[in-house]
């Protein structure tokens, strides 16, 4: 039993804030979260892969975190519907309210600013 406990607690402290949701399955939640878009072959984006995974570690009591590859078929819809133009591309939103807010460019490759982003929030 006490093995038992012990994998679960592992489990939930180290695995489970790093699980990522859908669009669909955060917007129906009431945390807000953090919808990062992103391409693979993107210089950029997979420098700030290690930003928004130390991010989503620190913060994911405060935020659900969202990655969608633009790539794949059910990025055009959101890739329309936030008129995103280049990737990486990152909007924190409130589901609650269903508003959102664009983290710019500059914020997005620095993770100091990307964190006091959050921070603030």
């Amino acid at each position: 039993m006490m093995k038992y406990s012990l994998v679960l607690f592992f489990f939930f402290v180290f695995v489970s804030p790093a699980i990522s949701l859908s669009f669909d399955e955060a917007m129906n939640k009431q945390k807000p979260f953090v919808f990062y878009m992103y391409q693979n072959g993107c210089s950029a984006c997979k420098y700030f892969d290690d930003i928004y995974s130390k991010a989503q570690k620190k913060y994911s009591s405060k935020f659900n975190f969202v990655r969608q590859n633009a790539d794949s078929g059910l990025s055009s819809k959101l890739i329309e519907k936030w008129n995103i133009e280049s990737v990486p591309f990152v909007l924190i939103i409130n589901p609650g309210t269903k508003k959102a807010s664009r983290v710019g460019d500059y914020c997005i490759m620095s993770g100091k600013c990307f964190s006091k982003t959050l921070a603030a929030y």
